[in-house]
């Protein structure tokens, strides 16, 4: 029997470059190596949503089914020993945070340790990946239901000056696109009126336990691959039926205005689809508007990570770069 190194594994990258297909690779390579199953954990802040699931691009393959497994707090997604997690698990108004995503992914760690699994982190969302572990109580403050019924009706401008003047020390820590997440900026005020940070005053946090070593694998193209691939995806997702996704969606919601309120419908995409709908755009203005946010949304994606100093890069277009993946992973997995 393999025995389980203490090791998490990050694949990342910009969007379209390539995760999932690698990630499938490896699964193949660690089952054939002998492991009893592997568990691979979708980063992504919005494939977590049902309903969205082409527009996302949560690849649910046909042969994969929906189980509830004990102990495991949400649904996963099952094809003999594999697991896939984090798709598809919740609905289009629910909530979903990095505190979340952490309580998922520590009891498919804990689950992987005990039954001689291997676990691979995958996805685009940068956050996630670099959460897993931490104890941070600040990522556990619950919701207030008070504060968001007063700040429902503000713009962003004025959400924006209101955590300028009240947390000035949030204010300048957040990023352009937090800035104009009129949700991120509802949050920023929630976490800095907690008087005090200490695990007891609030929600209660996971069991940690040891914290192991960490590995993040980058794959790697250029801008201009990256930018051709998304314009086919978005004309497939299109084909798909990702316009039918979000007109269902939009059904549930009184206006277009409501709905973009919930965090399922922030999703790139959603907007311009919602547009199209609602006659403001043309089918081709929206694909290449959809395009746009998701080619801007791979750059940033890229900034973030050339951040991370520990992150091994391979290039996809490097003969055989799979097989670096898998011969950097046999040292790490043994």
């Amino acid at each position: 029997m393999k025995s389980v190194s203490p090791v998490v594994i990050s694949l990342i990258g910009p969007t379209a470059v390539g995760k999932t297909a690698a990630a499938e690779w490896l699964i193949k390579q660690c089952l054939a190596a002998g492991w009893n199953g592997v568990d691979l954990v979708v980063a992504d802040s919005r494939q977590v949503y049902q309903g969205l699931e082409i527009v996302s691009g949560a690849d649910i393959n046909p042969d994969l089914q929906p189980v509830q497994q004990p102990n495991l707090p949400y649904r996963s997604w099952v094809r003999d020993a594999v697991e896939w997690h984090g798709v598809s698990i919740i609905k289009p108004d629910e909530e979903w945070s990095v505190a979340h995503f952490q309580t998922l992914f520590q009891a498919v760690w804990q689950r992987a340790l005990a039954e001689q699994r291997v676990v691979l982190l995958v996805g685009g969302t940068g956050l996630y990946h670099d959460h897993i572990f931490t104890t941070d109580p600040a990522l556990h403050v619950p919701p207030d239901a008070v504060l968001r019924a007063k700040t429902a009706q503000l713009t962003v401008a004025e959400l924006q000056a209101l955590v300028s003047a009240e947390q000035p020390a949030r204010w300048q820590a957040m990023n352009q696109s937090d800035r104009s997440n009129p949700r991120r900026l509802v949050r920023a005020l929630e976490i800095g009126q907690t008087p005090s940070l200490s695990t007891e005053q609030l929600s209660p946090s996971p069991e940690m336990g040891p914290r192991p070593p960490h590995q993040y694998w980058g794959l790697i193209d250029s801008l201009e691959t990256i930018r051709a691939r998304i314009v086919t995806r978005v004309e497939q997702r299109w084909q798909q039926g990702a316009l039918g996704e979000v007109e269902a969606l939009l059904a549930q919601f009184q206006s277009a205005e409501a709905a973009v309120k919930w965090p399922a419908l922030s999703a790139t995409g959603v907007k311009e689809l919602a547009a199209y709908l609602a006659d403001q755009l043309t089918e081709e203005q929206a694909k290449q508007l959809w395009a746009q946010r998701e080619f801007q949304y791979a750059k940033r994606q890229l900034t973030w990570w050339r951040k991370q100093p520990a992150v091994q890069w391979v290039d996809v277009v490097e003969p055989g770069y799979l097989e670096l993946l898998w011969r950097h992973g046999k040292n790490l997995l043994y």
